[in-house]
Parts: C-alpha cells; sequence; structure tokens
C-alpha cells in the first residue's frame, strides 16, 4: 500500500512537471533576451541560446486563451486564436522599395495537444501542434511590382532578416493587395534527456541572434526529423529534411542567343551552373500571365546534419558539426545514419554532394556578480580538401561569426548589449551544381545574407519587466554586385574571386528604436521607429534611398 501511494506521489509530481513545459519552436525575442539575461547572471551555457527548437523548462508568465478549455479536453488540447495587425510602409516590413504605405493583418489558429506516458518515474510525453497563419498585405498602390494575375519565385523579403515566405501572389479582392500562408505542424516524443520531432517547422543551430552560417530560422519552414540526445556534459543532434528546389525548367521563354532552351531538366541536373543563363528566365523577362509552375521544376533536394556539443564546463559550450545538401535523386540511407561522417559518404559518392563542416562555441565569463561577458563565435568551412589545405589554389572557402554581450545594471533595470559580425566568402553557399545549393524557396538555409556579404549588428536591450522592453539597435549588411555566374566558374576553376568585387556593391543600413510590451495573455504590442539607408536591387531595379518609417503592430499568439 505505502509503494502505491508513492507511485501516485510521484506520478501526480512527474504530470505536474510534463504540463509545465512546452516544445518552443518560435521564441520572442522577450523570450530569448530573457534566457541569455538568466545565462549571464548564472554563468551557465544554456541550450536555448543556441538550439531551436527547445523544451521550455521554466514556465514562462503568459497566459493563453483555449477556446474549449471548458471541455474535458482542457490542458491536454489547447486551441487558441492568431491574429496580426501591422501599419506601416513598405520600407518598414522590407517588402518593396516603393514609400508606399501598407497595413498587414494576419488571422489563424493554433493547436497544441499534450500526452505523457510515465514508465519508471521517468517522464515521457507526446507533444503535437499545427499553426496557421493566413497574411494579406494591402497597399495605398500596388504599382506595378506584382504582375497581374501573376505568381512570382523572386523573393517578398529579399533583403530583410526577419521574414520570408514560400509562395505569394498578388489577391484577386482587394486588387491592392497579396496574400500567403505559413503553417507548420507536427507531434514529437519528448523526455529530459532526449527529444524526436517530426514535421514542418524551423530549425536554428548556432549562437546568434542574427542568423546562423550552417541552420537559421529565416528561411520557411521544411518538413524535418529532428533527433536530440542529451547527457550532462554532451549533447547530439541529428536533422534530415526536405527543401525546396524551385528550379527553372526548359521553356519558351528561358533561351539563349542560339535560339535554345537553357533551363534544367532531369538529364542536366548535374551540369556545371555557369553553363546556364538563369537570368534570362527570370519572372520580369516572362509574359505577365506566366505561372510559377510553367517556368520552374521542384527536384528533390535533402538537408542532412549533425552535431556534437560538448560542456567542459558550465560557462564554456563547443561545438562540431557537418552538414549535406543533395538532390537530383531520392532520399537514400547515404546520409540516414547519423553517426557516420558525411564528408567521407560525400567522398565515397563521388563529390557530388555540397559539404560543409563548422564549430562554434559559447563562453561566459565575469568577475561582477550584476555583471557578466558572453563571447561567441561560429566559423564554417565550405568544401574543405584536406591535402590542399595549404595550397595557394585550395578550395577551403570559410565564413566566420564573431559575437559579444554583455549585461548590467542601468537605473536598476536589467540592461543587455549584443554585438555580432558575420562575413562570408563569394565561393561560401555556392555549388557547380545548382540543384546542391543550399537554398530553401530561394532563402538561404544559413545565414539570411547569403553569399559575398558581411553584416555588422549592434543593440542595446533595456529590460523594463518580464513583460516590456526598449531596443536601441543598428545594422550594416553589404551585399555583392559581382557577376555570380562567373564568380562560381572562376571559384570551381581555382581563380581568385575577390571579397565585394562589384562594380557597385549593395548595402542595407537600418537604425531603429523599438518598445515592445506583452499584455495580458499572448497580445503584444509593438512601437518602432526606423530610418533606412539603402542601395539595393529589387526585381531588376536599382533603387537609392534614406527613408524613416513608423510601424505599429498589435499581435496575439504570433511570437515575430
Amino acid at each position: 500500500m505505502n509503494n502505491l501511494f508513492r507511485n501516485i506521489f510521484f506520478s501526480l509530481i512527474i504530470l505536474n512537471f510534463i504540463f509545465s513545459q512546452d516544445l518552443i519552436l518560435n521564441p520572442s525575442n522577450l523570450f530569448l533576451y530573457d534566457i541569455e539575461l538568466q545565462a549571464l547572471k548564472e554563468k551557465k551555457v544554456k541550450d536555448e541560446i543556441f538550439i531551436s527548437p527547445f523544451i521550455e523548462k521554466n514556465k514562462s508568465n503568459i497566459s493563453h486563451i483555449n477556446i474549449i478549455k471548458n471541455l474535458e479536453l482542457n490542458n491536454k488540447i489547447v486551441i487558441e486564436p492568431v491574429l496580426g495587425l501591422r501599419l506601416g510602409n513598405t520600407y518598414g516590413f522590407e517588402m518593396t522599395p516603393y514609400h508606399d504605405g501598407v497595413f498587414w493583418y494576419t488571422p489563424g489558429v493554433k493547436f497544441q495537444s499534450t500526452i505523457p506516458v510515465i514508465t519508471n518515474f521517468k517522464s515521457v510525453w507526446i507533444y503535437s501542434w499545427m499553426d496557421f497563419y493566413k497574411h494579406a498585405a494591402i497597399f495605398n498602390d500596388l504599382y506595378d511590382y506584382i504582375n497581374d494575375n501573376t505568381s512570382t519565385n523572386f523573393n517578398l523579403f529579399k533583403y530583410s532578416p526577419y521574414y520570408s515566405t514560400s509562395f505569394f501572389r498578388k489577391s484577386l479582392e482587394p486588387d491592392n493587395s497579396f496574400d500567403f500562408d505559413q503553417s507548420n505542424g507536427g507531434f514529437s516524443i519528448l523526455s529530459n534527456n532526449f527529444k524526436v520531432v517530426f514535421g514542418k517547422f524551423k530549425t536554428n543551430l548556432g549562437p546568434f541572434s542574427r542568423g546562423n552560417l550552417s541552420i537559421s530560422n529565416h528561411a520557411p519552414a521544411f518538413n524535418q526529423v529532428f533527433l536530440e540526445y542529451s547527457l550532462e556534459k554532451f549533447k547530439f543532434i541529428y536533422i534530415i529534411g526536405k527543401l525546396n528546389s524551385n528550379i527553372p525548367k526548359y521553356t519558351d521563354y528561358c533561351i539563349n542567343d542560339s535560339n535554345e532552351s537553357i533551363g534544367f531538366s532531369d538529364n542536366n541536373l548535374y551540369e556545371n551552373a555557369w553553363n546556364f543563363e538563369l537570368e534570362d528566365c527570370s519572372p520580369s523577362s516572362l509574359p505577365t500571365n506566366e505561372l510559377l509552375s510553367d517556368i520552374s521544376l521542384n527536384f528533390n533536394r535533402f538537408i542532412a546534419h549533425h552535431r556534437i556539443d560538448i560542456f567542459p564546463l558550465k560557462n564554456l559550450r563547443i561545438g562540431l558539426y557537418e552538414q549535406v545538401i543533395f538532390g537530383g535523386r531520392d532520399l537514400s540511407f547515404d546520409y540516414l545514419v547519423p553517426i557516420v561522417p558525411f564528408w567521407s559518404i560525400q567522398h565515397e559518392l563521388g563529390d557530388t554532394d555540397n559539404i560543409m563542416m563548422g564549430f562554434d562555441l559559447d563562453y561566459i565569463f565575469g568577475n561582477k556578480i550584476k555583471e557578466s561577458n558572453r563571447i561567441y563565435a561560429s566559423f564554417l568551412i565550405d568544401e574543405w580538401a584536406p591535402y590542399d589545405t595549404f595550397n595557394d589554389n585550395n578550395r577551403n572557402w570559410f565564413a566566420y561569426q564573431i559575437g559579444f554581450s554583455r549585461n548590467s545594471k542601468v537605473l536598476s533595470k536589467d540592461f543587455l548589449f549584443k554585438i555580432e559580425y558575420t562575413k562570408i566568402d563569394p565561393e561560401v553557399y555556392n555549388h557547380r551544381f545548382i540543384i546542391n545549393e543550399p537554398k530553401h524557396y530561394g532563402y538561404n538555409i544559413g545565414f539570411w545574407s547569403g553569399r559575398n556579404s558581411d553584416d555588422l549588428m549592434a543593440k542595446f536591450i533595456f529590460i523594463l519587466n518580464s513583460n516590456r522592453f526598449i531596443e536601441f539597435g543598428y545594422e550594416h549588411t553589404r551585399f555583392s554586385n559581382d557577376d555570380y555566374w562567373q564568380s562560381l566558374e572562376d571559384q570551381y576553376n581555382n581563380n581568385n574571386v575577390i571579397f565585394l568585387s562589384g562594380e557597385q556593391d549593395y548595402y542595407r543600413k537600418k537604425t531603429y528604436f523599438l518598445f515592445t510590451t506583452l499584455l495580458k495573455y499572448s497580445i503584444f504590442f509593438d512601437i518602432e521607429l526606423s530610418n533606412f539607408d539603402v542601395s539595393l536591387n529589387y526585381n531588376n531595379t536599382n533603387i537609392v534611398d534614406n527613408i524613416y518609417n513608423l510601424s505599429l503592430k498589435f499581435r496575439y499568439n504570433i511570437s515575430y
């Protein structure tokens, strides 16, 4: 009888523990800033600052609205509404290069379900979720940026580090608007030591808030299996996922000067990409009634990633990883064994796939109780050839990042300072076979700015309380305007490709003030005043401008 009561007692404790935890897939800045402050104060590297998705170990103070709370399924199934209202100009959301005002609204719904499984006093639970957002943006005047009845294959948020979309099109009603959907969902088996997540969602691996070199949360969500196994000083992660290729196919409009079709088919995916003048297949060169499905093919494209993170000290983490992009074939067993080195497999398969490897680290230090520092870094090698490492004509192409954070007190309030710098060589993320590019719906899987670019970010965050913060920030990104196809050919012919070597390099500078407050339930209100100084190319049009923007955002159950 005593054993029975003991089992019941511990089971209730574990059940309460389970229901106090969620799988967090899209954490808000408020949550991430709070986690980083905790890490700095405790001088301990936390999972949440370098990996997503993650398990929320401490239940936040954010309350939610469950529209089925009066049913017997309460606490096991949660269904919540989603609503977002955004108002500003297009520069504020970085949709188009025009000074046009835009009203962006987002209705949607979220579903969550938690089923506990308890064995031998160890907690295991099954978690499933579904998010659906219907985004629509109404412009004062849409101009000709989006052609009538045309499905576009250029990026709507081409130069924005914050937004991305898999597909959008001009709405029929009203005719000065466009819409796009955003959906995520899946299920997971979770415990304190492992998690298995299957579904469509975003993954972020690395310590940088601005974006990471291997996998960032900038690109649209993709279908994947995410495995994680953790011990006290060790963590292993494996990912296998499917990406969208969106490669131009043979059409009557994709022709060269010799009147020959130059798009791709199943037969020529593994021909050198510079043999095809694919800019001739851009939407701007097509009739206005040409649909995306008529000019592109979605060949199979996959990503595999595995990494090991070691914690020699509670304030030090060192991570090592490999990543490979491959496509044009069915998913095979080649990269399905999590612990076998990808570089060796890729070599055995004929050196046709796009292999990358790298490492990153976190180190927190400081002598004062109320002030600590965090230094973090990342380094990526694209297509490492060990035997040519020290040769002049090597194929070791690099990208690196360095970051620094510091917490302190200002007027008795928590203050967080962050600065991050990223540089990506012209050769990184490129591949001679276009099917193996690390992209998803045209967005970079790694750092958002892509090849031949660098990025500087600095921000000051004042944490007024657990529900609101003020942020001052500066962002400066440079993009190359070089001849992409020529540089691609040069790098594989061992010719030197100069960093930012274009005749007129593009840049994006943003200075901003942001106030975010969390009201009752999951209601956020944001006010952002920003200045954009840009020299960019939108849809084959060069734009040079300097403009101020005021954006107001009201959002319920939307973290970004």
